[in-house]
């Protein structure tokens, strides 16, 4: 267990994702962001864009600053996943609302035997006292 332990909290990958919408069922990811953190050492980065079947929504481009043209040449999310499955295996995955990130990534965490943890559900337990539990609000918290 306390070796399980020690490889569960060395090598971590924090992943953001941003999508069309809420829906992993009809939704596309349309950005992703990684940052891989070994040791307590930041060693690699991911920012990706991906193109999708249909024009953003208004609101995911207030939301997310990214415009169609953005999106314009790029593959889709889904060619995407084999290379992400790779670049995941053997790391813990950190996400916040990490639930939403699952249902966008399919089965791959549990296909790699990654372990995944919700930022969210950590920073309510460990800091029931915030006002808010958001990721811009763990970030400003965090500074």
């Amino acid at each position: 267990m306390e070796r399980r332990a020690a490889q569960l909290f060395s090598r971590h990958v924090f992943l953001d994702l941003e999508t069309t919408g809420l829906d992993p069922t009809r939704d596309e990811v349309i950005e992703l962001g990684a940052l891989f953190v070994e040791g307590g050492e930041a060693t690699g980065r991911l920012s990706l864009l991906f193109g999708t079947r249909s024009p953003l929504p208004l609101a995911i481009q207030r939301l997310t600053g990214l415009a169609d043209s953005d999106l314009e040449g790029h593959p889709p999310f889904a060619s995407f996943l084999p290379e992400l499955g790779n670049r995941l295996a053997g790391w813990t995955v950190v996400a916040h609302n990490a639930a939403f990130e699952q249902g966008f990534l399919e089965a791959l965490p549990s296909s790699l035997g990654a372990s995944l943890l919700d930022s969210c559900e950590l920073l309510h337990y460990l800091h029931p006292e915030l006002d808010s539990h958001s990721l811009d609000a763990l970030v400003r918290w965090a500074g």
